[in-house]
């Protein structure tokens, strides 16, 4: 849904708060994906089952990260092409502070 936000240039008009909770389902299927992966590797290489769950749950919980790592670079990608990401303007930048009318 959020990456859909990312092609039509929607996903600089919501909080990237909210863009992460809404992407968490798809994070940790994402997740899940990769966890299946390894663990069914790993099984086939007769890996002890002490040691096949702790991977697997590792790399549940990096490809959920991974994941959500690319949404929050791409939201900052694209919010640095649109102009917003850049600092915002204080009273000493403005024109109208009390300094700049000095000078």
């Amino acid at each position: 849904m959020c990456y859909e936000a990312l092609r039509n240039g929607d996903a600089t008009e919501k909080p990237l708060g909210a863009i992460v909770r809404a992407e968490l389902r798809d994070a940790l299927t994402t997740g899940l994906a990769a966890a299946l992966i390894v663990a069914s590797v790993l099984f086939s290489g007769s890996t002890e089952l002490a040691s096949l769950v702790p991977l697997a749950l590792a790399a549940l919980g990096l490809g959920a990260v991974l994941h959500q790592s690319l949404l929050v670079a791409g939201v900052a990608v694209q919010a640095r092409r649109n102009g917003r990401g850049t600092r915002r303007l204080t009273d000493r930048d403005s024109d109208c502070s009390p300094l700049s009318r000095a000078l």
